[in-house]
């Protein structure tokens, strides 16, 4: 009982369900390109879960402080996880992901550039995740460039890739900007008690709300414009196009909502909506 409680405090901890949305980014950017899967794509997709559940344990060590306040039910916070636990997993986690992405040097390469960026995100003295623009970035990278571009990468038909292609892929970047800009409503109580600059506690909701809806209108603009080049108009479209109205509709509404809860709740379905959105762009291109 007690080891089942302990395994189930670290898949609670390493959160490796999040890592969803950076799998789908991969494989969207995989099957822009191809319909074939090989090993390295399985082990790309083994990597990117581990690096990412390396990178939710460091940001949540460092993170301690502003987690009690916003997210005193997390099992670091809550005791289940010991500090040391917590590291040596992380050690874990992130030696076997090298391991794996040593059979396929893009994978490699990739891996490191990930661990940079996520130590650049997490650690001292850098702790971009402490800075207002920088951190918007680095989860646009991480979350969706990076993996758009290791899935392309993979494909072997690099030879194929258009204008079209880059377009696509630039939106969908731009999309994930636009969502990680609303990320911060929820934990405004421990951000602003820890001094934490986030871009919503640095330019206010305004701005957030307001930078939000252009840059999602921009992705999705993007996007519609990148598959029209790509395999022109379909009627099943119709769909990706519904989700894209209704998904500005709800960026418009965020810009005037009256709180910070409210407003959270609209970013909650605003990302649920994306990952329909990215998984039904990604359903198109494999049916």
């Amino acid at each position: 009982m007690l080891e089942t409680s302990k395994f189930s405090a670290f898949v609670e901890f390493t959160r490796p369900y999040n890592s969803a949305v950076v799998l789908l980014n991969f494989a969207i950017g995989h099957f822009l390109l191809s319909r074939s899967i090989n090993v390295s794509f399985w082990l790309a997709v083994l990597v990117l879960v581990l690096l990412h559940s390396a990178a939710t344990i460091r940001n949540d060590l460092e993170d301690r402080r502003i987690d009690a306040i916003n997210s005193p039910q997390k099992p670091l916070v809550a005791g289940r996880v010991s500090e040391t636990e917590a590291r040596t997993l992380e050690l874990i986690l992130v030696a076997v992901a090298l391991v794996a992405g040593i059979w396929d040097l893009r994978i490699f390469l990739i891996s490191l550039v990930v661990l940079g960026l996520s130590y650049l995100y997490n650690s001292p003295p850098f702790f971009l995740s402490r800075k207002p623009i920088s951190s918007i970035l680095v989860l646009g990278l991480l979350y969706s460039l990076l993996p758009l571009m290791l899935g392309m990468t993979l494909s072997d038909n690099l030879t194929q890739l258009g204008v079209h292609h880059l377009v696509i892929v630039l939106s969908f970047f731009v999309i994930r900007l636009s969502t990680s800009l609303l990320k911060d409503y929820n934990d405004v109580k421990g951000d602003r008690k820890q001094g934490k600059d986030t871009f919503l506690l640095t330019y206010g909701g305004g701005i957030t709300g307001g930078g939000s809806l252009l840059l999602g209108l921009a992705g999705y603009l993007g996007l519609a414009w990148g598959t029209y080049f790509l395999r022109g108009w379909q009627a099943r479209d119709i769909v990706v196009l519904v989700l894209i109205l209704i998904l500005s509709l709800l960026r418009l509404r965020i810009t005037s909502v009256g709180s910070f809860s409210e407003a959270h709740k609209l970013f909650l379905q605003i990302f649920s909506l994306e990952n329909t959105l990215g998984f039904v762009y990604f359903l198109f291109l494999i049916l």
